[in-house]
């Protein structure tokens, strides 16, 4: 999932079961993240991104992938031509997450947020 800002859950993308693979959907929302960061309002403003995953697999093997996943959207910014010192990445691995199984496909996410 890629959220910005908070947004609801209608505008969220998600990643599938272990991948850190960007959907062509995903790479849609980010250029329009692109623009704005580029010459819109959050022009000239820092970017946290942070991984999250569902808590199937070791915890460490969770920060990782969320890593991998943060790390997946900030070099999809840096390709876009966003200067790599406005990106930090995080990964919250599987902190949060939910108890429930059916509420795992959630948890597997990026976070974009204006710092």
């Amino acid at each position: 999932m890629l959220a910005v800002m908070g947004s609801n859950l209608a505008s969220k993308m998600f990643f599938k079961v272990a991948s850190t693979k960007l959907h062509t959907d995903a790479q849609t929302r980010l250029d329009g993240l692109e623009t704005c960061a580029k010459s819109g309002a959050a022009k000239d403003q820092k970017f946290e991104i942070v991984g999250r995953a569902d808590p199937v697999g070791t915890d460490a093997y969770n920060k990782q992938l969320g890593m991998s996943r943060a790390d997946a959207v900030a070099k999809y910014r840096r390709d876009q031509g966003v200067d790599t010192g406005r990106v930090a990445t995080v990964s919250k691995g599987e902190d949060g997450s939910s108890p429930d199984p059916w509420g795992w496909p959630y948890d597997r996410r990026v976070t974009v947020r204006i710092k």
